[in-house]
């Protein structure tokens, strides 16, 4: 390749086994003559490099023989997937897809029948005159994602077997974005089993759920990095994620549609006098994030935002395609597993599904029946601790929601015992309009919600998170305690506000 490319390169390469498929990963990277990023050709990277790899196997091993080349190609007839085979056929297909199907190698003639009429099984390719064929267009697109098909059906009974579980092929489903099996239709709520990766060249990952239907689910989550790390076993809350205009975008065009075609945040809180700055905020941000995504919005040097008058159909354009990156959205609704939650002190997934009157609404196999067990324990336990409180009605047994409010005391009470012997301070009540001032000193997150801690010199307090807290700890922080939670300022001076 450097000889190739005319430059030195660096580069790190790593076998992968995870697949039925054992492949290498290689990573390149080098800089042009000009000292600048060096940009490789597509067709050298598909193909040449290809080629490359080859010559130089031939040379450590010897070129292959004509039987081991007709036992690959045999092999490649009855595959359901891409095979050299279609590549070499679409290369040599004109404009309308035709493409002879002889060849004057016999062993490569023999294979290519045998595909064509394979492909043709498949409703990929049809016989025409004078020894031609018609490929299916989409021929190389549907051959990919029946061989992904394949590979996650043995993903599937891979993961299952080595967890000891059993599930049959008519028990499980696929949800993969592509496919008339997606998550449009809702939700999803199941049981961990694994999380992995389904393409590595695009980072898509998917997870595997024991949903609470009794069947088992293999989930397409997109790009990995759009999902944080999730807990082992934890219980999840699958939905599907569909591209819309949002309130947001249409507040951003109404104050343009009064600004002569521009946004700022000045101009939004002249617009609606009873917005707050950081509300207006957060419509900087979006519009910041579909610029930089799309380039379809423009910023002035002077920090105007131009707005044109198709700026709804742009902020959807945004979404699609931060859809098609993310296609669904998962909430963790228990951390801990099902034997943990069932004596957990504070409030639990488990307790709000007695309290909705959802405690019958699972499967009587797989994860549904496991869920019975558990929540039938987990009211034994309420009974032990005299909490148990039924409400009285027609319908099934449900929890009296009052007893989600003392196991939350009791949750907090026990958190605060144990910071108050880590750090020699004590716990103080922030009672409502009362003022919380300190220093962030960590977020603490338990099973029902996290907590951010904010010390003094001789005590702290805890008040309820919010995700924006992650990047000031250390921080000094200062707010009012409100019903609707806390509007915080960052900073000894006033600075940053936050709702």
């Amino acid at each position: 390749m450097e000889a190739d490319l005319g430059t030195k390169l660096d580069w790190a390469a790593v076998d992968h086994f995870n697949t039925g498929h054992p492949h290498t990963h290689i990573v390149v990277r080098g800089r042009d003559d000009r000292d600048r990023d060096l940009v490789i050709a597509r067709e050298y990277l598909s193909e040449g490099f290809r080629e490359r790899v080859q010559a130089q196997v031939s040379l450590d091993l010897g070129p292959r023989s004509e039987r081991e080349i007709a036992q690959a190609l045999q092999v490649e007839v009855s595959q359901e997937r891409l095979t050299s085979i279609d590549r070499q056929l679409r290369r040599e297909a004109d404009d309308q897809g035709y493409v002879m199907g002889g060849h004057r190698d016999t062993v490569m003639r023999a294979a290519r029948a045998g595909r064509l009429v394979k492909l043709e099984a498949l409703g990929l390719a049809e016989r025409a005159s004078g020894g031609r064929w018609r490929l299916d267009p989409e021929m190389e697109t549907t051959l990919r994602q029946i061989g992904e098909r394949g590979d996650i059906i043995k993903t599937l009974h891979r993961a299952l077997t080595d967890r000891g579980l059993e599930a049959t092929l008519s028990e499980t489903q696929m949800h993969l974005p592509s496919s008339d099996s997606s998550l449009s239709a809702g939700t999803l709520t199941g049981r961990l089993i694994e999380r992995g990766v389904l393409d590595e060249q695009s980072d898509r990952h998917y997870v595997i759920l024991e949903g609470i239907d009794g069947r088992t689910h293999f989930v397409d989550i997109g790009q990995g990095t759009a999902t944080e790390a999730l807990p082992k076993e934890a219980i999840l809350q699958v939905t599907s994620r569909q591209p819309d205009i949002r309130e947001v975008d249409r507040t951003v065009l109404a104050v343009a549609q009064a600004n002569g075609g521009y946004y700022t945040t000045e101009m939004h809180l002249r617009f609606d006098l009873t917005a707050r700055l950081s509300f207006a905020e957060t419509h900087t941000r979006r519009l910041e994030a579909i610029r930089r995504t799309t380039g379809a919005i423009d910023r002035l040097p002077d920090g105007r935002f131009r707005i044109d008058p198709d700026y709804l159909d742009k902020a959807l354009a945004y979404e699609r395609k931060d859809v098609a990156r993310s296609p669904v959205s998962i909430t963790v609704q228990a951390s801990r597993t099902l034997d943990k939650l069932v004596s957990y002190k504070g409030v639990t997934w488990l307790d709000r599904q007695w309290v909705t009157g959802r405690s019958t609404d699972y499967a009587h196999t797989g994860f549904g029946q496991a869920l019975r067990s558990a929540l039938q324990a987990r009211r034994q336990w309420l009974l032990e601790e005299g909490l148990w409180m039924p409400v009285t009605g027609p319908g099934a047994e449900t929890l009296d929601p009052s007893v989600l409010k003392t196991l939350h005391q009791r949750e907090m009470t026990e958190v605060a015992v144990g910071l108050e012997a880590i750090t020699g301070k004590t716990c103080r009540t922030v009672p409502r309009g009362g003022l919380v001032e300190g220093r962030l000193r960590e977020i603490i997150a338990t099973e029902s919600e996290k907590y951010a801690v904010v010390e003094r010199a001789k005590d702290f307090a805890l008040v309820p998170w919010r995700p924006v807290l992650d990047k000031h700890i250390g921080q000094e922080v200062s707010g009012l305690m409100r019903e609707g939670g806390i509007n915080w300022t960052i900073g000894r001076a006033r600075g940053l506000e936050i709702d």
